[in-house]
Formats: structure tokens, C-alpha cells, sequence
């Protein structure tokens, strides 16, 4: 109160479902309209001042780490797929994969977000209406607790979770478990070898009405190891539809998903180009590619980068036998804009634009392809399951247009591209 902070304490008892508890707390926050809400377990040792610190913070989501309740190693309560996670620039604070819920604050915008996104349900005896919020499930084989599963929620959101290391919470069990996250990060980075840093870059995958193949590409991303960045782009009523579908995704850490008012693939690509052509590269991948190769990403940016020249993964399609524009493509930003400022050029819909690069390409040499890694594209053809964006995507009218654009881009744009290549790859040798 001495802040000019009207503070609330909620305390929650003889409910053994923690998940219905955590659900609850939400449901309160949201119908009084709080402006925040921050979860403090019962067993861990805090101060008052840590309180305030974690609301003056100007994120969505923000949490301490908790040393967790083991001798056998110096544990947390916080996910990464490696040692170095990523510092934002602005505030300071680290950007976890997840963050328990053992000192967490959630914003109002937060908290909306997750409520309208989430299944209502009801408790019996209970009159007043929750929503499945927190969850337990098992996840690639693992049991997943509900406090990590949130995090992933809120990231197929667009929140990151951020992380205060300044603090760290001590955990009262049969004794009480203190430690130093920001000490122990130090030297577990010192004890680890770093990968050598990537050149800045971003994926780039246009979706429509497939969470589930959304899902199994980042699982399959997930065990292969990728390490760098991308969003998934949905036209923005698709994506306020299926609200609940795709909040229910487990987005790759790095990943995140973004509205666009284009449909079709080569209009969200390049919607999408204040995202990526300041980086150093793009990278191409279509929602029904499943990712074989450990770190195929860094594979093939590495390439790119090193050579200056698009480079395509296998795809594993004997259709495609012959051809080096297939599967997940990595393009420098600098022969992005000798192309002509766009990955694909203007008029395409999406037929046709891999024969784009493929002309260019006859002419050029500015592709390079790495048979040995393999990005799996589960083409319909491959699958024999067509769905609605298939249909739509390679109906008649559609290929009658793609042709004609390609032949008239080939007779009046190709030329002038061509040049433009070439003088780019002599100029990059």
C-alpha cells in the first residue's frame, strides 16, 4: 500500500488438484479485472521488496528462478535448451523456454489471453465458470508439469516469458534449498563449449488451417535439435477462429506465431518482410515438412552464409528427383535483394515459384543443396491425405494463373534478374 499499489492476497486451500487451484486464481484475477496476478508458492522463501521488483518490470510475463528440491545436483525451475539464453536488449531480463510458477506474474493482457483461449469447464458445486488454463500431460513421453506447459501456451500466444536472475528463490522441503541462478548459469556456461553464433536470421513458414502438422513439425524440431529462430504466419481471422487449437500448441523456443492480413503463401512471405530482410538471412519451410537431421537449421544457414548462395535441404520426394529447390531453403538477405527485394516475386500466389528459382538458378549456380539433410516434405501426394488448403492451394484456377505468371515473369523479369545474380555472386566470391 506504501507503493500506491492496492494489493490482494489469495490463499487457496484443500483443493489437491493444483491445476483447478492455479485455474481458479485466474478466474478471480479476470473477473475483477486485476492488473496483474502473481503466484507465490507457499513453500519458498521470499522477501516483500522482490514483490515489487518483479511488477516495476514493463513485461507481459515475468518470473524468479526456484532452486528445486535436490541434493543430487543444483537444480531450477527454468527451461532452455542450452546454457545461453538470450538477454533482451531493453530490459535486461533473460528469455527462458519456461519459467515456473513458483514466482511468476502474469500482466491483465496476459491473463485475458490465456482465459478466452482456453476450454471452459466447471467444478461440481462450483457455480461459477473456469477455464483449463494449467495441465499436466505427458509430453514426447515425459510427464510435463503444468507451470512449463504454461509457459508454452503463452508463447503460442506471443508472450515470452522473461526471467529476473537478479533473485533467486529458496525452497523450504525437509530442509530449505537456497542457491544462486545467475552464479550457477555463469558457470555452467564456463563448464559447457558454445556453439559458434549463427549469423542473425529468421524462418519464415506460412500456414493455414493445419495446426496439427504446425504441431508435429515442432515436435520433430524439437528432437532434432533446432536452435533458430521463426514464426509461423496465419492470417489473422483464421488465427482468432482456432484460438484454442493453436494456443494449445508447444511453439519452438525462439518460434512464435504471427497474425497477417495477406492470405496465400507468397502474400504472407512477404507481409512478412520487415521481420527478415534486416536479418542475414531467410529461411523457407512449409507446415507439412518434418525435420529428420540433427540441427538441419544450423546446417544449412551455415552453408548459406558461408558460400552466399541459397541452399535447399533433401525433401525425400522422388517427385522432386532432379531438382535442388525442395524441402527447407536458406537464402542470404543480400541475394534476396540482388533477386529483386523479395524471396518470391510479386504476382505469385504459390504454384510455380520453386520453377522461380530453379530458372534463376539454370542461369546462375545460386543454388547449392545438402542431400544429407534431410528435411521430410509430407506432400499430400506422398501422404494420400488432401485437406482443404491442398484443394484450394492446387485447384484449376489456380494452376491456370501460376503458369501464366511464370511465363510472363520468365519473358519480362528473368533476364533482368539473372544479371543481377550474377553480378552479386561474382562480387560475394
Amino acid at each position: 500500500m506504501e507503493a500506491g499499489i492496492y494489493q490482494r492476497e489469495i490463499f487457496l486451500a484443500y483443493d489437491s488438484i493444483i491445476q483447478n487451484a492455479r485455474n481458479d486464481l485466474v478466474r478471480m484475477a479476470v473477473k475483477h479485472d486485476f492488473d496483474d496476478l502473481v503466484y507465490i508458492d507457499g513453500d519458498e522463501e521470499w522477501r516483500p521488496e522482490w514483490l515489487l521488483r518483479l511488477l516495476a518490470h514493463k513485461v507481459d510475463v515475468v518470473g524468479y528462478p526456484v532452486r528445486k528440491k535436490t541434493d543430487e545436483a543444483e537444480l531450477y525451475n527454468v527451461k532452455y535448451p542450452n546454457f545461453d539464453i538470450p538477454v533482451d536488449a531493453t530490459t535486461g531480463l533473460l528469455m527462458p523456454e519456461s519459467v515456473g510458477t513458483g514466482f511468476l506474474r502474469l500482466s491483465r493482457k496476459a491473463l485475458r489471453a490465456l482465459w478466452d483461449s482456453s476450454e471452459p469447464y466447471r467444478v461440481l458445486g462450483q457455480e461459477e465458470e473456469s477455464r483449463w488454463i494449467f495441465d499436466i500431460r505427458p509430453v514426447n513421453g515425459f510427464l510435463v508439469g503444468e507451470d512449463t506447459l504454461l509457459s508454452s501456451k503463452l508463447r503460442a500466444l506471443g508472450f515470452q516469458t522473461y526471467l529476473d536472475a537478479s533473485i533467486t528463490c529458496a525452497h523450504i522441503g525437509a530442509k530449505k534449498y537456497a542457491g544462486n541462478f545467475a552464479a550457477w548459469l555463469q558457470r555452467a556456461k564456463a563448464t559447457h563449449p558454445k556453439e559458434a553464433p549463427l549469423p542473425a536470421g529468421l524462418w519464415v513458414m506460412p500456414s493455414r488451417k493445419r495446426v496439427g502438422m504446425l504441431d508435429r513439425f515442432f515436435k520433430a524440431a524439437a528432437k532434432t535439435g533446432t536452435s533458430t529462430r521463426g514464426v509461423v504466419l496465419v492470417e489473422k481471422n483464421e488465427l482468432i477462429e482456432n484460438a484454442a487449437e493453436y494456443a494449445k500448441l508447444k511453439v519452438l523456443d525462439g518460434w512464435s506465431i504471427q497474425a497477417t492480413e495477406a492470405e496465400g503463401l507468397v502474400a504472407k512471405i512477404h507481409e512478412a518482410e520487415p521481420l527478415y530482410m534486416d536479418e542475414q538471412w531467410v529461411g523457407i519451410v512449409v507446415d507439412d515438412c518434418v525435420p529428420e537431421t540433427q540441427q538441419w537449421d544450423r546446417i544449412l544457414v551455415a552453408e548459406a552464409m558461408k558460400h552466399g548462395r541459397i541452399v535447399c535441404s533433401n525433401d525425400g520426394s522422388e517427385a522432386d528427383a532432379g531438382r535442388v529447390v525442395c524441402g527447407a531453403t536458406v537464402m542470404p538477405t543480400a541475394l534476396v535483394r540482388a533477386m529483386g527485394g523479395h524471396v518470391f516475386p510479386e504476382g505469385f500466389k504459390h504454384l510455380c515459384v520453386d520453377d522461380v528459382l530453379e530458372a534463376i538458378n539454370a542461369e546462375t549456380g545460386c543454388v547449392r543443396q545438402r542431400l544429407d539433410v534431410m528435411v521430410r516434405h509430407l506432400h499430400p501426394w506422398i501422404t494420400g491425405v488432401v485437406d482443404d488448403t491442398h484443394r484450394e492451394t492446387y485447384s484449376k484456377q489456380n494452376g491456370e494463373h501460376a503458369i501464366q505468371v511464370f511465363k510472363e515473369w520468365k519473358n519480362k523479369t528473368m533476364p533482368a534478374t539473372v544479371e543481377r545474380v550474377k553480378k552479386y555472386l561474382a562480387e560475394a566470391a
